[in-house]
């Protein structure tokens, strides 16, 4: 949770519970207590550490039966993976792992005072034993010798805290855990012996086993077998004599064999003695009043039942592992068993726990001692008679993916979430549409995850980002095709019966067995007959090839009931069916049609509002005869943004927000209310657009954030400015908010404007054990007890006051880090979170689980979800006491865990902070986010930005040579993020492994050319504490011994000085990025010198008529490189990152130095005196040399080439879109709204710059969507080469996106790149027009008004 929750994948070992979570739940007398085992994963959800949710070490208990679930998430290998710590969590909680003066300290076995645990004695009794503390209150002994219950065997107290108990066990190899007051599970602390990869203490017991039934009936003849183990745990069955231990009439033994006579009284204890080479060993019989008798069928839609057992158990007996045996009628795998219970609970599970499905439990109907049973898998129910079993298909997904050179060797997919079988897929065919795989998936599956790679990770599919399919429930197979680097993928749309839009009904019928076949193409022709009031009609239906259905749309439909049905020819025979998708009780398919009337008032919160600020639309509305909206739209375009966004009609309320390209003025936002008959009611509400006013120097844009994320507590102590304390590295070290308030200064000297602070909440108390015996504390705020007051770490509300107003003098912003998905460990049924917590999480779940076994919040019930943003809302307006003496209060949120929450509760959330504060922003934690793959957050009402989990891969692909890639992938996301829609961009976190110590391999001059990429990149740079002092670190890996969190450091401030060469790298870089604040933060971006072999990029930033041009050279020695600026000789630019300046050559260019990365690898040109030109006015303007500006030229009107290229452009833009796509509606849409506005634009007998700009912006940014999804490139209508035409070589370059808008505004005016006869230079030309001024270089004002 963090910056990533480590996801962890809960798993259940037999006999072998994990030690990689911990709850505060005592484990009840159970089958088979649940684990959690972590994988690596990719991006996605890949990281590899815990959560802040954080995790706990050891085993998550079930209160009375095991479970397991597989967590959605994305398990690319720890490799080259970054795990949700790898929303939803690495293995053990994650909290910190700090070490003094950032040294990761390896984990040493720990040595005690009280000698061996366990210890054999001379008996074959086992004495385990534990040292406690003062706070030790019981010490039990949980393992797979007692059925892992926490209280079976309990120590008691001796001298010098040293608690022991001993018991008897039975031979064999096992696995355990101690349980310290009665919910914290660690290992044993004197047992260095580690069970597998689960972290549990091994026991080997050596000696001789005895096996067979314990609970018969009289009559019964029981067969015994006799295991030995050795020394090694090895197990060998053996011949071994048995004999009685007392003779009982009615009992004989011949062999191995015990025969009961039925004459026996039941309640008789049998006990057999057996002796091999010396050793013994007993066996209870016990004969019940009487037995029952479990026959149990088992048939899976896969037909992979014998790959699948039992565990079984009941109410007095303890879960144990059964095998199915031969197959019975109809396929079925079938066991059969005897218990002394009438009811049996059990779990079907493959192999040893790879995957299980829910509980089940099987009762003996009254009166008899015997049932038979049928299951299904993925089918919950128990059937008494095989004519009752209702049997399922498998569901499947079918995925082609097309690579552009043909070759399919050794490719497959990694996939997560399929509810049946994860991991590597590989493909089962290649054909001429490309290699296709069917994926089965689970029942109630409705997403899974996938990567596309290589052999085992050789390679990955250029679009190397994690992918996601969602997967309709009432479809048994979707089909999807993924083309090669492209993200966006073809999915052949679900049937759900007709479809009613405006008056219009469309019928749809696919033939659900052909379609799983692929044999669509059998049917030779479908009409559909529909009958009302005993009158029916015949339509001829078409077919689409493309989406497999046929269809046919009636307009203008009566209201009415409609009855239904299709006449269906194949092989010459026509046959009349209903539709197998919307079918009733009945048999019958209905379709009903009506017009309600809708009203609605609608109104806005606030009326007027500034780019940089938000409003909440509102709307009332009523529809009549009961019936119900199912959808309604606002359409953004007049204030930026998309034409049709999704307003949640649970709510009825959302909130907007504006472009800051959009002129001031009143904006009309149509509002479209759909009824449940796809009837569409149209209303509107007004806002007014109004000019940005500057407040203070702490009132600055949310896109200029330049973010230092700390946690708290390991950034200053207040009380003890000399250090901290890091005794233990998982508790608290005394970071708080006057450790702050005392360094403020620093921080504003670094360059840095918006402080983001771990959660303010008190946090649980108690510290969660770790397997290795210490405890992890909540010192990280995200394990919160009581969401109404300040944890007593940190500080007190006047504390905070004071850290908000201090920061605010110096023009900072503070952050606040807020959870709204979860409460900490142990507080389920705590009274402050009553009725709050969800009872039943569905593992595996990102919305209605649990994330890392923390208790989870109901937030989907009205109820909780404004409860839990009550108590957000409540720390910026509701708590009297923090109102400051200068009004000041918390500026923005973090949002954690945001993929683990319902969108209803994110849009209600955004609505009332806006409600309270239009200008309160929010930047969200959606594991795996990147400007491709936002999770619907962005431009939604709901987060304001989003962590970029992608841009830490870019930036290690960068600074390892791979300049020509990262360029255009940072071009692409330049023009895809805007004021209303931010990334964050990150390099380390407190739920990661370093950037330092793992991507840049610890080399200081790679990671310095990082961190320029970062802060030179458009959107918020987001700095970890320490990474500017070159501190960095790895998170915990419980599986590989390692406890701490050594990215969790102190912060070392006897480094923190001018004599510190990377704080003087950070220094330079965010206060350049400061003081020219609008280029970095919302200015283009082009490439313009570099590739992947010179290992240097030089790339513009332009904003306006203020341009920047940065260099960074990943080499080790410094380069040199040459190119045209456009400006006249002798015109001065300087480099202020190595305060040098540079003097414009006679053909036009400039050459600089780039030092080498130990030196900063960075120049970045800024304007100095420049030269101006004039131009001869009797010669015509050539559009690429600059106007003397004393000729004033007329502004252009409509009639120019400005529009006549835009026509250009939206000439080519249709035509890509219609070659790409037949059922999207949504680009056509988009481009009819930019047509509607350059006709009107057209009308005008003037059109400003602003309005051409905005439009180039609006068709830039639908380029570059058409691109993505895989058009062929679009020319930009211009005709200067290197811009929208082709390269010599006849190549495409036009990667302009909505980026592009500032140079678009003014004929392109951003550098034209062009290859010249040198690799080390490219001429950059640059066409100046409008008011005919050569403006570049030349700082544009701020056009905010202060």
């Amino acid at each position: 949770m963090g910056i990533g929750m480590g996801l962890s994948t809960t798993t259940v070992q037999a006999d072998t519970p994990s030690n990689t979570q911990t709850t505060t739940t005592a484990v009840q007398s159970v089958a088979k207590p649940a684990t959690t085992t972590t994988t690596g994963t990719t991006n996605a959800e890949q990281s590899g550490t815990v959560a802040e949710t954080d995790q706990v070490p050891s085993i998550d208990p079930a209160a009375d039966q095991p479970t397991k679930t597989d967590v959605a998430i994305s398990q690319t290998p720890a490799a080259d993976s970054d795990t949700e710590n790898s929303e939803d969590e690495p293995v053990v909680p994650e909290e910190g792992t700090d070490t003094e003066d950032n040294e990761t300290e390896e984990p040493t076995e720990e040595e005690t005072d009280y000698g061996e645990s366990p210890v054999i004695n001379e008996d074959g009794t086992v004495t385990f034993s534990y040292e406690g503390d003062e706070t030790t209150e019981t010490v039990n002994v949980a393992g797979s010798f007692n059925g892992w219950e926490a209280t079976a065997f309990s120590m008691e107290k001796g001298e010098d805290d040293v608690w022991s108990v001993t018991v008897d066990v039975t031979p064999g190899v096992y696995e355990y855990k101690f349980v310290v007051n009665g919910d914290n599970w660690i290992n044993d602390p004197a047992n260095d012996i580690i069970a597998g990869n689960d972290g549990n203490n091994q026991l080997i017991l050596p000696g001789l086993i005895i096996e067979g039934d314990k609970d018969v009936e009289p009559g019964a003849t029981v067969t015994l077998t006799a295991t030995y183990v050795n020394d090694e745990g090895e197990k060998e069955v053996v011949d071994a004599d048995f004999a009685l231990a007392t003779e009982i009439a009615g009992v004989t033994i011949a062999g191995n064999k015990v025969t009961i006579s039925e004459d026996i009284s039941p309640a008789t204890e049998i006990i057999i003695d057996a002796t091999f080479d010396g050793d013994k060993a007993t066996h209870t019989i016990f004969v019940a009043d009487e037995m029952y008798e479990y026959t149990i069928n088992y048939m899976r839609p896969d037909g992979q039942q014998a790959d699948w057992g039992l565990w079984l158990w009941t109410a007095d007996v303890d879960g144990s592992a059964y095998a199915f045996g031969e197959e019975s009628t109809g396929g079925y795998v079938q066991s059969t068993v005897s218990f002394a219970s009438d009811k049996l609970n059990l779990i079907t599970r493959l192999g040893n726990w790879d995957s299980q499905e829910a509980d089940r439990v099987i009762t003996i109907p009254e009166g008899e001692k015997s049932v038979e049973v049928w299951i299904v898998g993925g089918n919950p129910e128990v059937y008494y008679s095989l004519d009752d079993v209702e049997l399922l298909d498998q569901r499947y997904i079918e995925l082609t993916y097309v690579r552009k050179n043909n070759d399919y060797e050794d490719w497959n997919l990694w996939v997560w979430g399929t509810g049946v079988k994860d991991n590597e897929i590989l493909f089962d065919e290649i054909t001429d549409k490309g290699a296709v795989v069917r994926i089965p998936v689970g029942y109630s599956t409705t997403k899974i995850g996938f990567k596309i790679r290589k052999g085992d990770w050789v390679e990955e599919d250029p679009f190397n980002e994690d992918r996601y399919i969602d997967i309709p429930l009432g479809e048994m197979i979707s089909k999807v095709t993924i083309e090669e680097g492209k993200g966006e993928y073809f999915a052949v749309p679900s049937i759900d019966g007709p479809v009613l839009e405006d008056g219009n009904a469309t019928f749809f019928y696919r033939d659900p067995e052909l379609f799983l076949t692929s044999d669509m193409d059998k049917i030779e022709n479908v009409q559909l007959k529909i009958t009302a009031n005993d009158n029916a009609d015949v339509y001829d239906m078409e077919y689409d090839e493309v989406n497999e259905y046929w269809y046919y749309t009636i307009d203008n439909i009566e209201p009415g009931d409609y009855d239904y049905t299709f006449l269906v020819t194949v092989d010459g025979k026509t046959e009349e069916v209903v539709d197998p998708y919307n079918t009733n009780e009945d048999g019958h398919s209905t379709l009903l049609f009506a017009q309600p009337t809708v009203t609605a008032e609608t109104s806005i919160n606030r009326k007027a509002i500034s780019y940089n600020e938000n409003a909440v639309v509102t709307i009332a509305s009523e529809v009549s005869d009961d019936y119900e909206l199912r959808a309604a739209y606002i359409d953004l375009t007049p204030v930026g943004g998309p034409a049709q966004v999704a307003i949640d009609t649970e709510l009825m309320e959302h909130t907007i927000a504006v472009d800051q390209s959009i002129t001031p003025g009143v904006k009309t936002l149509d509002i479209v209310l759909v009824d449940e008959f796809g009837n569409k009611h149209n209303t509107s509400v007004d806002v007014e657009v109004q000019p940005r006013q500057i407040t203070d120097d702490a009132d600055f844009d949310w896109d200029e954030a330049r973010i230092y994320f700390m946690l708290t507590d390991r950034f200053s102590d207040g009380d003890n400015p000399d250090g901290m304390t890091s005794e233990l590295s998982e508790s608290y070290h005394g970071g708080d908010f006057q450790g702050i308030i005392n360094n403020l200064d620093y921080l504003d000297e670094l360059g840095i404007n918006t402080i983001w602070i771990t959660p303010i909440v008190d946090n649980i108390d108690e510290g969660m054990d770790m397997a290795n015996g210490d405890k992890r504390y909540g010192y990280h705020g995200y394990w919160a007890k009581d969401f109404t007051k300040i944890d007593e770490h940190l500080g007190d509300v006047e504390t905070l006051k004071n850290l908000v107003d201090s920061a605010h003098e110096r023009g900072m912003k503070i952050m606040v880090d807020v959870v709204l998905n979860h409460a900490g460990y142990g507080m389920n049924d705590a009274e402050q979170f009553d009725g709050m917590i969800r009872d039943n999480p569905v593992a595996g779940d990102d919305i209605i689980g649990e994330s890392s076994g923390l208790p989870d919040f109901r937030t989907e019930d009205p109820a909780v979800r404004e409860q839990v943003i009550q108590w957000q809302i409540d720390w910026i307006t509701k708590l009297q006491e923090f109102t400051t003496d200068k009004d000041n209060t918390i500026d923005y949120f973090r949002v954690d865990t945001v993929k683990h929450v319902d969108n209803t509760t994110w849009n209600a959330f955004k609505n009332e902070l806006t409600k309270i504060k239009p200008d309160f922003k929010m930047i969200g934690e959606w594991y795996g986010a990147s400007v491709n793959n936002t999770g619907d957050q962005l431009r939604s009402g709901r987060m304001d930005s989003l962590l970029d989990f992608n841009f830490k891969g870019q930036a290690e692909r960068f600074i390892n040579g791979n300049i020509d890639e990262i360029e255009a992938e940072l071009a692409t996301r330049n023009g895809l993020i805007d004021n209303t829609a931010m990334m964050g961009q990150f390099l380390s976190s407190h739920d990661e492994d370093g950037f330092l110590v793992t991507r840049a391999a610890g080399n200081e001059g790679l990671f310095k050319v990082a961190a320029a990429l970062q802060m030179t990149a458009k959107g918020q740079p987001v700095i970890y504490y320490g990474e500017e002092l070159g501190q960095s670190g790895l998170k915990a890996d419980e599986d590989n011994g390692i406890y701490e969190y050594a990215n969790r450091y102190n912060l070392d401030w006897s480094i923190a000085n001018d004599e510190n060469d990377m704080l003087m790298h950070y220094k330079k870089l965010l206060n350049i990025r400061a003081a020219y604040s609008d280029v970095f933060s919302k200015g283009t971006r082009q490439h313009v010198a570099g590739t992947n072999e010179t290992g240097y990029s030089v790339f513009a930033r332009t904003y306006g008529n203020e341009q920047i041009f940065v260099g960074l050279n990943t080499n080790e020695d410094a380069v040199e490189s040459t190119f045209a600026l456009g400006l006249a000789a002798g015109s001065e630019v300087i480099d202020v990152y190595n305060d040098v300046t540079y003097v414009v050559a006679a053909d036009g260019t400039v050459t600089i130095d780039i030092p080498g990365n130990a030196d900063g690898g960075t120049v970045i040109l800024v304007a100095g005196d420049t030269v101006e030109e004039p131009v001869d006015p009797e010669e015509p303007i050539d559009p690429e040399e600059p106007v003397d500006p004393e000729e004033p030229v007329e502004p252009e009107t409509p009639g120019d080439e400005r529009l006549d290229k835009i026509a250009n452009r939206l000439e080519d833009l249709e035509t890509a879109i219609d070659e790409i796509t037949t059922n999207n509606p949504a680009l056509v849409e988009e481009l009819n709204v930019i047509r509607a506005e350059y006709e009107r634009l057209r009308g005008l007998d003037s059109v400003t710059d602003a309005e051409i700009a905005d439009l180039l912006a609006r068709i830039a940014a639908l380029e570059a969507i058409v691109a993505d999804i895989g058009s062929e490139s679009l020319g930009t209508g211009t005709d200067t080469p290197g811009v929208g035409g082709e390269e010599a070589d006849g190549s495409d370059t036009d990667d302009s996106t909505k980026e592009d808008a500032a140079t678009d505004s003014e004929e392109d005016n951003l550098p034209l790149t062009g290859e010249t006869n040198s690799p080390m230079v490219s001429i950059i030309g640059l066409v100046f027009i409008g008011i005919g001024v050569a403006l570049a270089f030349m700082f544009k004002k701020d056009e905010r008004t202060e």
